[in-house]
This record gives structure tokens, C-alpha cells and sequence, in this order.
């Protein structure tokens, strides 16, 4: 649980941290947190919402979140200069504070990406920082039907930013983030979708549903016990059966939503259906597969082989596509399989 508030805010940061106490390896959603980059506070700006830092308690020999600055208190340009000092590039905030921050950045979104010198690069990673507080949201539990509308226009939103820079779609691999979380493994699923269907010549409206439907596709495991998206190691025959809900927990959480199109919520229910009648929820075969599904069920193993998971080390991508050509290719089709890896093979990610 979150540290208590002390009295007129923490000065944990008006002086230089204890790198023996700050790095700690944890997952902030086992303190009710959210991660915040850096990058994303403005210098000398009123903090929207609390904001901790985790360290190392000597006494219990356990992290513990600290309180380093209040809501509405200005982030000093010297606390940000500290951090970075010590490496650190994210503090942390009460999941129940998402839609705070969130708001906030609906507010100054324009601002952060649009900063003279911006380069292309950074511009991608904060859209994917922005797209990371919004999905902290979702799976912080607020499932309301305001909540869901909120994340749909978000989604949107960052799809359509991405979309309006070519650029940010020229060259996928270098923003693709290797850390497997159900955060980050969404946002490298909508890129490298959107990409993939750029390459494939696809008209804009088709390439934006994949991102949204990439974006939101695991959307369902909101609703699963939280211990199963961070378990460390191969799920159990009875736990893989939960997990096998996810699509269409997925599909009826964001069917209501009148912002969610029809390719995307064909995506969302039925991107583990396999072109040999293998997957689920359907046990679908290759021609009944919506199309956009098929495309990010081939993305979504990829990201996962190349992705660093608790159980297992990240492929190298040309290992993954190995894998791919050699051992799935019958499982999710051939002929999208063999398009994919020229696709990873193109200048949109190399």
C-alpha cells in the first residue's frame, strides 16, 4: 500500500539520493501504483497528482513507497535534475489518481508533443508514455462505462497521433519496447500493426483500426485475477482456462462503447483464433478469421517471443521470425506468416 501523506509533502528530493536504496526492482501495481516518466512532468509545474518514489527499507528489507511531492505542489527542476542523477526515470502514483493524470494529459497533450526540437523519436515515446497512463487506468479497475468511453477516446487519440507523422511509422523497431507487460506488449501490438498494414498498402481507416484494436486487444484481462498477468512462470491447466476468457471478456466490456467499430471489436474477440481451427474463443478456421484479427494474432506472438517475460528471455527478432516461418506458419496461416516477415524485413523496421 501507499506510503501515508506527511505533513506539507516529502523533501525526500531537495537532497541527493541513496543509490543503496533506490534500486529496487518491483511492480508497482503490488503497491497500487502507477509508473510516471519523468519526462512527462514539466520543470517547476504544479504536480497533477502525488507522486512517490520506491526505496529500500534496511529494517524490513523491503521496498516501500515515499512520498516525494503532493498534488498541486510545483516538481522542482532540481528534484527532476536529482532523479536523473540517480538514473531514475519514472516516479509513481495511486492507481485511483490515473483518471487525474489522465485528465491532465488530455489537457497538455498539445503542449508535451509539440515542444520546439521535438524529435521524432521522442515524440513516439511520449505518445507511448500517454498511451501507458491511459491502459494504467483501465487495468487499475475503473471499468465504469465512463471509464471504458474514456480510454476508447484516448486510444483513438493516440492512434491518430501516430498516424499523422509518418515517421513515428517508418521505422517500428526502434521504439518497440522489450519489457513484457500487458502495458507495453499493447502498445508494441498496435505499432507494429499499424505498420504492418502501411506496408501492406492498407486504406488509413483499416491501418487506425488496428492500432485501436491492438491497442485494446488484451483489454479483457482487466476483469481476470491480477495475479495471473504477473505470474512468474507457465500457467496452469485451470489458470490458461481463466485466461482463455480474456477475449471475450474483452469483446463485452467494449461492445457497448459506440466509439468501438466492428473491425475492432473482431479484433478484440478473436485474436487467438488460429488459421487450422486451433485458437479460441471460436475454434475459428482461416477464411472465417476477420482479417484484421488474423493480422494481430500473428503480431501479438511475435511481440510476445521478443519480449523479456518472467519465464523467458526475449528472442532475437530474427530468431522469433524463425519460429515463425518454421513452426507456426501452419498454425496462423502461411500466407500472412511469409507477408510478415517481409514485412520485418522492410524499412519499416529496419
Amino acid at each position: 500500500m501507499p506510503a501515508d501523506k506527511a505533513k506539507g509533502g516529502s523533501r525526500l528530493l531537495d537532497r541527493d539520493l541513496d543509490h543503496t536504496r533506490i534500486k529496487v526492482d518491483l511492480d508497482p501495481a503490488d503497491f497500487g501504483m502507477m509508473a510516471v516518466m519523468l519526462e512527462l512532468l514539466a520543470a517547476d509545474a504544479a504536480c497533477p497528482v502525488d507522486l512517490y518514489l520506491p526505496l529500500y527499507s534496511r529494517q524490513t528489507k523491503k521496498p516501500r513507497m515515499e512520498l516525494v511531492a503532493q498534488a498541486g505542489e510545483p516538481f522542482k527542476a532540481d528534484w527532476l535534475q536529482r532523479l536523473a542523477r540517480a538514473e531514475q526515470t519514472k516516479v509513481y502514483t495511486p492507481l485511483d489518481q490515473a483518471e487525474v493524470l489522465n485528465a491532465y494529459f488530455d489537457q497538455h497533450a498539445g503542449e508535451l508533443l509539440d515542444r520546439p526540437n521535438m524529435t521524432t523519436r521522442k515524440r513516439t515515446k511520449y505518445i507511448q508514455e500517454l498511451a501507458a497512463a491511459n491502459l494504467n487506468a483501465l487495468f487499475g479497475g475503473d471499468l465504469s462505462r465512463q471509464g471504458m468511453e474514456s480510454t476508447v477516446t484516448r486510444a483513438h487519440e493516440m492512434v491518430r497521433q501516430m498516424t499523422s507523422d509518418f515517421q513515428i511509422l517508418s521505422n517500428v523497431a526502434e521504439v518497440l519496447r522489450s519489457d513484457y507487460s500487458v502495458y507495453s506488449h499493447s502498445i508494441n501490438v498496435c505499432m507494429l500493426a499499424m505498420g504492418w498494414g502501411r506496408f501492406w498498402g492498407m486504406p488509413e481507416s483499416r491501418i487506425r483500426a488496428l492500432g485501436v484494436g491492438g491497442m485494446l486487444h488484451d483489454a479483457g484481462k482487466a476483469k481476470l485475477p491480477r495475479y495471473l498477468l504477473s505470474k512468474p512462470g507457465e500457467l496452469t491447466s485451470l489458470e490458461m482456462a481463466e485466461m482463455r476468457r480474456h477475449p471475450r471478456l474483452g469483446y463485452q466490456m467494449l461492445q457497448p462503447i459506440s466509439a468501438v467499430s466492428y473491425d475492432v471489436l473482431m479484433i478484440v474477440l478473436h485474436h487467438h483464433e488460429n488459421a487450422d481451427g486451433t485458437g479460441y474463443p471460436a475454434g475459428l478456421q482461416r477464411d472465417r478469421i476477420p482479417h484484421l484479427a488474423r493480422l494481430v494474432r500473428v503480431v501479438d506472438a511475435y511481440d510476445a517471443m521478443t519480449s523479456n517475460r518472467s519465464f523467458q528471455p526475449a528472442l532475437p527478432p530474427a530468431e522469433a521470425a524463425a519460429t515463425l516461418l518454421n513452426q507456426m506458419a501452419g498454425q496462423l496461416g502461411q500466407d500472412l506468416v511469409a507477408n510478415f516477415i517481409r514485412f520485418l524485413a522492410s524499412p519499416y523496421m529496419n
